[in-house]
């Protein structure tokens, strides 16, 4: 299943400001961010477990700790801790848009939907939020409004390998295979595996237009699956 890490790196890795109220907790949290940074995520954790425990109305920790318990695939304690940063905080616009992030993950395109409109109505040109519902978008089958927001998005798409596969899918679904070029020409560049597969795939599972597909097919398929050579001679013709 895809991941959300570099969504959850963003809130944790900003390490927002917050008012030394309560030197314990902001102490704790600190700790953890350092850990955190140095891949120590179950102290990492710990430490942040402790800055909630000391200031538990403080959003900030909370989402902190949300986002460490998602780069650990903890993803319903992430949810859970999110969602109370934003009891907290509902105005807060990066618990929302990370928020989106884990619901994502876990498979709620409505509930994260609902979230990345929030933060758009409020700050339409976000792209994190742009490039979250590009990937809802795909994720539910509208693939048109994938495409669209994937493209929009197309510099922060191709710098993760499962973000460039939905585009590619959305592309090729919605009949823009004219728009898959610069896709395939980043791809002959980078020659990323999981993007490759990602798009093997597309291509050979689910494209039925042969003619339209051909060029993009022989691009990221020129060592096809065995089960899909066949298919492959089919699509490379006409």
């Amino acid at each position: 299943m895809p991941r959300v890490v570099p969504f959850l790196l963003a809130i944790l890795l900003a390490a927002q400001n917050v008012t030394a109220q309560n030197l314990p907790a902001q102490h704790h949290a600190s700790l953890g961010i350092a850990l955190a940074r140095e891949g120590k995520l179950p102290e990492a954790e710990h430490e942040l477990r402790e800055a909630v425990r000391a200031a538990p109305a403080v959003g900030p920790y909370r989402a902190q700790l949300g986002s460490i318990l998602g780069l650990q695939g903890k993803w319903k304690d992430a949810l859970e801790s999110f969602q109370k940063a934003i009891d907290l905080a509902p105005e807060n616009l990066d618990f929302r848009r990370e928020t989106a992030a884990v619901q994502w993950q876990l498979g709620m395109m409505s509930s994260a939907e609902k979230n990345l409109h929030y933060v758009l109505a409020r700050h339409p040109g976000d792209s994190g939020a742009l490039l979250l519902l590009g990937l809802v978008k795909d994720r539910t089958g509208d693939y048109a409004q994938a495409a669209q927001l994937l493209d929009s998005q197309f510099e922060l798409v191709i710098s993760q390998p499962d973000r460039t596969v939905a585009l590619f899918h959305s592309l090729v679904h919605n009949g823009q295979h004219d728009k898959t070029a610069k896709i395939v020409a980043v791809l002959k560049l980078h020659r990323e595996r999981q993007v490759m597969d990602g798009c093997r795939r597309t291509v050979y599972t689910n494209c039925r237009d042969g003619r339209r597909t051909g060029d993009v097919g022989s691009a990221v398929c020129s060592d096809p699956p065995r089960r899909f050579r066949a298919t492959h001679r089919w699509i490379s013709t006409g």
